[in-house]
């Protein structure tokens, strides 16, 4: 037996699904005309007096053209776009693109901005033909075409981008309630977006002439940082990708080093200028060297007779460089036994690469200290350290004086010989020095290239 409280209860029921049956939407879409070519759609919203074509679908081949509305008064939602048209495309159409006619079709906000950016930049433009298989062109001054995979390819790009500002801009909120509130909100670390570095260097002609040296910095620790992923040596571009960036900044140092060769004796503090040069990039030219000391940090709290750069090689030895200028006269010539010897200021850098090796053979209990508190480095020796001068070139060697043939070729034996002699000393030519370092560059341009065959 039913009771009376469960008939009523059946009553009510019934009441509310009838309600909800008869309640209709207050918009539809609907068959305006149609022919033996295609069917022609329309839009109506009685609540917002809205009544526009929205769609035509073509029978006898794959083209659908939406009419993209706004659809709380009906007007174009592209300003001068009024259609897009499908051809070719997915029954169901990819992320990216409006599928109800409750939308007022077009695309999403992934793909939005590149709507945006076509009728700012070309006002004429009327018509956008999403094609599967055409190509991304302008078909005339007033119709554009967008190959579909171009367009697919694009959303995840503009999605990061817009992933990045609302993180941005949740962000700049917490800060500005955690200055306002900072009993209920605390600051927090700015995050990364995943595909944000990827859409920086799509987006900018990013070259090493355009990067600082900060900038080289950071892609250096980067790429260190990365070194110890799996990922990274998987793939088969890492040491390529590794050679490119080496091989565009040392040409960028080459360039540099190349321009300061240019100079003449004119020049103004040109030794000062190739030792600010040498203190920023020596470690490319000394590939056997695997730390540079500032000399105020070896120094300490002693007045050291030490020189400027003081450089720790693979084996764990200190060695020596001084600095001085590619026109430095090295050698003088002896008409009386036709020979060449060491010129004044030749005989006063080795009389000062002595007093350095001296100083830090001294002073070795102090630089041991200094190193491994501030540089955290333990195995090293400071014995009979080697010591470099970086001076002249083949064409300065007698400073301004120039020689050729037979005479110039003894004077370079010459100085090979005088050079040989010496102990724990060695000069180093510049352009020499320029011809090992463009042999290395053709090396690693040699490298890459056969490995992008």
């Amino acid at each position: 037996m039913i009771n009376l409280a469960q008939k009523k209860k059946r009553k009510l029921t019934k009441k509310k699904v009838a309600r909800k049956k008869s309640k209709t939407l207050p918009w539809r879409e609907y068959v305006s005309s149609e022919n033996s070519f295609k069917t022609v759609y329309s839009y109506e919203n009685t609540d917002t007096n809205v009544n526009v074509i929205s769609r035509e679908v073509y029978k006898k081949k794959n083209h659908i053209v939406h009419f993209p509305f706004n659809k709380r008064d009906g007007k174009p939602k592209y300003k001068n776009i009024r259609e897009i048209h499908y051809i070719n495309c997915p029954k169901t159409l990819p992320p990216g693109f409006l599928k109800n006619v409750s939308t007022g079709w077009g695309f999403t906000k992934e793909l939005n901005p590149l709507m945006y950016r076509l009728i700012e930049k070309y006002e004429n433009v009327e018509k956008v033909v999403v094609d599967r298989d055409g190509e991304t062109k302008f078909n005339s001054s007033k119709s554009v075409v967008f190959r579909l995979k171009d367009l697919t390819d694009a959303r995840p790009k503009i999605k990061s981008m817009l992933d990045v500002h609302k993180t941005e801009i949740s962000g700049l909120a917490n800060g500005i309630l955690a200055s306002m509130l900072p009993s209920k909100f605390k600051k927090a670390a700015r995050k990364y977006t995943k595909g944000q570095l990827r859409n920086f260097l799509d987006n900018n002609d990013l070259n090493e002439s355009k990067m600082s040296t900060e900038d080289i910095v950071a892609l250096k620790q980067l790429f260190m940082t990365l070194a110890d992923s799996d990922e990274m040596y998987e793939r088969e571009d890492y040491l390529l990708t590794k050679k490119k960036v080496e091989k565009a900044y040392i040409e960028d140092v080459l360039d540099a080093y190349e321009s300061l060769m240019s100079k003449g004796a004119a020049a103004k503090n040109l030794e000062q200028r190739w030792q600010e040069y040498f203190s920023e990039n020596i470690l490319y030219f000394n590939f056997g060297y695997v730390e540079k000391f500032e000399k105020e940090i070896l120094m300490g709290d002693k007045s050291l007779n030490i020189p400027d750069f003081i450089l720790l090689n693979t084996h764990g030895f200190l060695d020596v460089f001084e600095i001085k200028t590619h026109l430095t006269k090295l050698l003088s010539y002896d008409s009386g036994r036709k020979n060449f010897h060491w010129a004044g200021e030749a005989t006063k850098a080795i009389a000062q690469a002595e007093n350095y090796i001296d100083s830090l053979i001294k002073n070795e209990a102090e630089l041991i200290k200094n190193i491994r508190d501030e540089y955290e480095i333990t195995h090293f020796d400071v014995i009979r350290p080697q010591v470099f001068i970086l001076a002249s070139a083949k064409d300065s060697l007698l400073g301004v004086k120039k020689i050729t043939g037979g005479k110039k070729k003894k004077m370079i034996n010459d100085f090979r010989r005088l050079n040989d002699s010496l102990k724990n000393i060695t000069f180093i030519l510049y352009d020499e020095l320029l011809d090992s370092m463009n042999s290395f560059l053709e090396r690693i341009e040699y490298e890459i290239s056969n490995e992008e065959e």
